[in-house]
C-alpha cells in the first residue's frame, strides 16, 4: 500500500494562506488538521471520501478537540500607531496575531502571508508579556532587523499564536511616520 502526506497551502485572499495537512492511502484519505475555518467543506468532503471499515487503511489520528475549544476566543487591543485609538477584538485561540490583526481590518499588513519573509507584522508588547511569549528564533531576529520602530518587546505577529495567556493583552502597532 502507498501512504502519502501532503501539505496543501490555499490562497484565502491576496496574501494569507490557510493550511491543510492529509494522509492518503490506497484506500483512505482522512484530514490529519483543519488549520482554518475556509478549508472546513475541503475537509469535510475528504473525510467522506475515507473508509473507516477498512483495516489496512494507514490514517494518523485526528484531534479530539471539542468545537468549544476550538472557537474559543480571547479579547486582544491593538493600538493605533499613533496611540490616539485602540481596537479590542477577540482572537481565536491557535490563530496567528497576524491573521488576527488582518482578518479583523487592523493596520498590520503581513505581506508575505506569515512566510517569515517580510517584517510588515511587527508589534510591540509590554515587557511582562514579551516575557511570556515564546523565545524567537535566528530568523525572525533577522527579519525584526527590518522594520521601523524595533524596540527590545518587538515580535512579529505571525511567530505569536494566540493562547489562554494572552487574554487582555495590548499590543502597539509600530510608528511608521519617519
Amino acid at each position: 500500500m502507498t501512504t502519502r502526506i501532503v501539505n496543501l497551502a490555499i490562497r484565502r485572499s491576496q496574501s494569507v494562506f490557510s493550511r491543510a495537512t492529509f494522509i492518503f492511502s490506497d484506500h483512505c484519505t482522512k484530514p490529519l488538521h483543519d488549520g482554518m475555518s475556509s478549508l472546513s467543506s475541503f475537509s469535510t468532503q475528504a473525510s467522506m471520501m475515507s473508509t473507516s471499515n477498512n483495516e489496512d487503511a494507514t490514517t494518523a489520528p485526528v484531534s479530539s478537540t471539542s468545537n468549544s475549544e476550538v472557537d474559543a476566543t480571547i479579547p486582544v487591543t491593538f493600538v493605533s500607531r499613533d496611540g490616539s485609538s485602540s481596537t479590542t477584538v477577540n482572537a481565536k485561540l491557535g490563530v496567528d496575531l497576524m491573521t488576527v490583526a488582518v482578518d479583523n481590518d487592523i493596520d498590520l499588513e503581513g505581506a508575505c502571508g506569515g512566510e517569515l519573509a517580510c517584517s510588515t507584522c511587527h508589534c510591540i508588547f509590554d515587557e511582562e508579556i514579551y516575557d511570556s511569549l515564546p523565545e524567537k528564533d535566528e530568523e525572525e531576529d533577522d527579519m525584526l532587523d527590518l522594520a521601523l520602530d524595533l524596540t527590545d518587546t518587538s515580535r512579529l505577529g505571525c511567530q505569536i499564536p494566540v493562547t489562554k495567556d494572552l487574554a487582555g493583552i495590548k499590543i502597539r502597532l509600530p510608528r511608521d511616520d519617519y
